[in-house]
């Protein structure tokens, strides 16, 4: 995208065109940035901004994949990453293998946040053309955030157009039995996080099989409201 990794600082009015195919061997794709992180030792605090940023192109990595920023850890508590303004937009997005932990990790905007410190995203939004983990594994695959671990997380004002049909397993539509964790929204939440005001395609549920990734003020609509303007009298 336009950097492999930041560590703390602001990213502002970025630009990655349909042009453009970003590819990792590794982990860490991203439209924008491949990783944000913040400080990790304690007394480090530092603040990371990503404001008005839009990715097109096509993005491919192992795991960690996202359409804005694939990797992002705000390090101890103290440290604070805000992601705002960001779009990606009619790429495709494709985790080609897993981690460790049998994670593809990949997200509209975000792939992974992580860390004790605090993330947050503001009026975000994906529109991919498909979202594809190529092998077997757990998930983690969300229309906006696919796996989120920060110990403080607070997602407000966002929203995918994934349906059923763009979020997919090798080259078939994902299943509950193909991968656990996917969603419209978010594919797994490992600790308790606010999502509020967020909209996704009805065809798709919000979030994984557990609790955490269910709750939250998000709205199902059809997918025509995306396009006919009533999801602009919903924001």
């Amino acid at each position: 995208g336009i950097a492999a990794a930041i560590y703390q600082g602001l990213v502002d009015s970025c630009v990655q065109t349909s042009k453009s195919m970003i590819s990792a061997r590794l982990q860490n794709a991203g439209g924008i940035l491949g990783s944000i992180v913040t400080g990790s030792a304690t007394g480090s605090e530092k603040k990371a901004v990503v404001n008005n940023c839009a990715a097109y192109g096509d993005i491919y990595g192992q795991y960690e994949v996202g359409g804005v920023i694939g990797y992002a850890s705000a390090g101890n508590a103290g440290n604070e990453i805000e992601v705002s303004n960001c779009a990606y937009i009619g790429g495709e997005l494709v985790a080609q293998g897993i981690n460790a932990y049998n994670y593809s990790l990949i997200g509209g905007v975000v792939g992974y946040f992580h860390g004790n410190g605090s993330t947050k995203m503001v009026n975000c939004y994906s529109r991919p053309a498909c979202i594809t983990s190529v092998m077997t594994g757990t998930g983690g695959v969300g229309g906006v955030v696919g796996y989120q671990s920060s110990v403080t997380n607070y997602i407000d004002n966002c929203y995918s157009t994934v349906t059923g049909s763009d979020v997919l397993y090798q080259n078939a539509p994902i299943t509950s039995s193909s991968l656990s964790f996917y969603g419209s929204v978010i594919g797994r939440c490992s600790v308790a996080s606010p999502y509020k005001h967020c909209f996704y395609d009805s065809s798709l549920r919000m979030g994984g099989k557990g609790s955490l990734e269910q709750a939250g003020d998000c709205q199902g609509i059809s997918g025509a409201k995306f396009t006919d303007g009533s999801l602009l009298t919903l924001l």
